[in-house]
């Protein structure tokens, strides 16, 4: 039987993952398995952190079929509605409308990059929700990586037409908002995962943390070779 829904939720954006068509830009440098691996684990870990944190989460995946790989996967306790849309920014805006629609009040969007999310940022996010419009997450190549919203102030503009996968998307996405009159607070800086030099970048910094019980630090330490 499923909890009762919190009026505020994380949207988790995950992909079925399959070789070839998660983390792309790890190909070539890594293994075909060896990337779909990393993925799991970066998304194990950052769902164990949600769930330990206390925080209500409903993942959103992608392909729009794959509920029964994803339950497969990741058991039925969880929240789950497809992506649906063609370009990344029509999925997040149909991810939040549909949220919203179900009566959430407050609602944050994270991807599944980062393995050593610190749940306080969520926290943190959904504070500041309480007296701003919008939450931006601001990633360390100058996109984002997390977009909150309260649910009247929700603005699908925000989203389209943006030059995903820039150092733009950030400060575009902010001048947006300014734009529509809404109130934004920022959170601080996070380390997402998308190339080789990203993930050894990672390692370090998770050693140093001794964040050593993730899965995808388990997975390097006993795979070092992956990022000779």
């Amino acid at each position: 039987m499923r909890v009762k829904k919190s009026p505020q939720t994380v949207l988790v954006f995950v992909r079925v993952p399959e070789k070839g068509r998660v983390k792309t830009r790890l190909m070539g440098r890594l293994d075909p398995e060896s990337v779909r691996l990393l993925y799991i684990y970066f998304v194990e870990d950052i769902l164990d952190t949600l769930v330990r944190g206390g925080i209500d989460v409903t993942i959103c995946y992608d392909p729009s079929d794959g509920k029964e790989k994803m339950v497969a996967w990741l058991g039925g306790s969880y929240d789950m509605m497809p992506q649906q849309g063609g370009a990344l920014g029509e999925k997040m805006a149909h991810a939040f409308s549909e949220i919203f629609s179900k009566g959430t009040e407050r609602a944050v969007l994270i991807g599944s990059d980062f393995p050593d999310f610190e749940v306080d940022i969520v926290h943190d996010a959904f504070a500041k929700l309480l007296t701003h419009d919008v939450v931006l997450g601001p990633a360390a190549d100058g996109g984002y990586y997390l977009i909150g919203f309260q649910a009247g102030s929700f603005s699908p503009t925000l989203f389209n037409d943006m030059p995903w996968g820039s150092r733009h998307v950030f400060m575009k996405t902010a001048g947006r908002i300014t734009e529509a009159n809404l109130s934004m607070a920022t959170l601080r800086q996070w380390h997402d995962i998308d190339t080789l030099e990203d993930l050894k970048a990672f390692y370090l910094r998770a050693k140093a943390k001794g964040l050593t019980n993730l899965k995808t630090m388990k997975f390097l330490t006993q795979n070092r070779e992956l990022m000779a």
